[in-house]
């Protein structure tokens, strides 16, 4: 038996205004189309990231597109909300396709991104946006 559509988008549900864009996703030319036709992991994903008081961006699928939280949106500034359910832009998207795998760690690396079960790793550098750290 199959989950009615009410119970599919219940993940968005207190997920602040970034939530309430992503619900409205299915109304966009969004490639990931309506949440309640999203995969349940990455409704259990989105759901954990909405609710959560650090700042959280996904890139998901081939095409890394862009969902965050609330804590997270005024670090893109004047980009959100445009940039909710839409791809990365195609620098950063080609950038992620070109690293593929790698095996540097240590202290002075941070992980950022998956891909394909292949975390990105850069070094940990603080970042000014709109004014703050």
């Amino acid at each position: 038996m199959g989950l009615s559509p009410f119970a599919r988008t219940d993940f968005l549900f207190e997920g602040g205004s970034t939530g309430a864009l992503m619900a409205a996703l299915g109304q966009t030319n969004s490639p990931l189309g309506a949440p309640e036709n999203w995969s349940s992991t990455l409704r259990t994903t989105v759901g954990l990231a909405l609710r959560a008081e650090a700042q959280i961006v996904l890139f998901w699928g081939p095409e890394f597109v862009a969902l965050y939280n609330d804590a997270y949106a005024p670090t893109i500034g004047d980009k959100h909300p445009q940039a909710m359910g839409r791809p990365a832009p195609r620098k950063l998207g080609g950038a992620m396709a070109r690293s593929g795998p790698t095996s540097r760690r240590g202290p002075k690396y941070r992980t950022y991104i998956c891909s394909k079960g292949s975390a990105l790793l850069y070094r940990t550098t603080r970042l000014w946006r709109n004014g703050v750290l």
